[in-house]
């Protein structure tokens, strides 16, 4: 079988923060979306064997922002794009990657092992991924949590610490790639 390629036009690669501390009542927990990404999915023997993700982290987008004092604003977004770039060091290395070592599982629940490489620093990580079939196509649902310190992220934080973002944060990945 020959290799799929999916991106945005597939579907959504998302990531979800969260907000703790004394003021987190205050802050926003975040919804970031990237416009730019491809991710290839290798097949052996008509089953997955390897799969790679490209993600343009320059390409992030605050999409919502849940909670908070007050509704974002379109400064508030451009305010939170500018600092997400700078923490994910996009002006000396903008991609992200995920490059599979392993992919275990069944039809319909994988589990990838691989490299994953943010801000230039590199983790192993394993990433959940569902996959449902269609006539036509298969709905494939992708998870994955990290920390952000793990990758020398060091999570936003403001008032003197008393409002920070989580060091957790989710990624998912929603696609739905018609068959060959």
């Amino acid at each position: 079988m020959l290799p799929i390629s999916l991106g945005p036009t597939d579907g959504d690669l998302i990531i979800r923060t969260s907000v703790e501390g004394r003021a987190a009542r205050f802050g926003h927990a975040l919804t970031l979306t990237f416009g730019e990404w491809s991710a290839t999915i290798h097949f052996e023997s008509d089953r997955a064997a390897r799969v790679e993700v490209s993600v343009d982290v320059s390409s992030l987008e605050v999409t919502e922002g849940r909670g908070g004092a007050t509704p974002l604003t379109d400064i508030d977004r451009a305010l939170i794009r500018r600092t997400a770039l700078k923490s994910l060091g996009t002006s000396s290395d903008p991609t992200s990657t995920f490059v599979s070592t392993a992919v275990d599982g069944n039809e319909s629940d994988y589990q990838l092992k691989g490299e994953l490489t943010i801000a230039g620093k590199h983790q192993t990580v394993e990433i959940e991924v569902g996959v449902t079939e269609n006539p036509n196509s298969w709905s494939i649902v992708g998870k994955l949590d990290l920390l952000q310190s793990d990758f020398g992220i060091k999570p936003y934080s403001a008032i003197l610490g008393s409002l920070k973002v989580t060091d957790r944060v989710d990624v998912h990945l929603t696609v739905e790639a018609k068959k060959p």
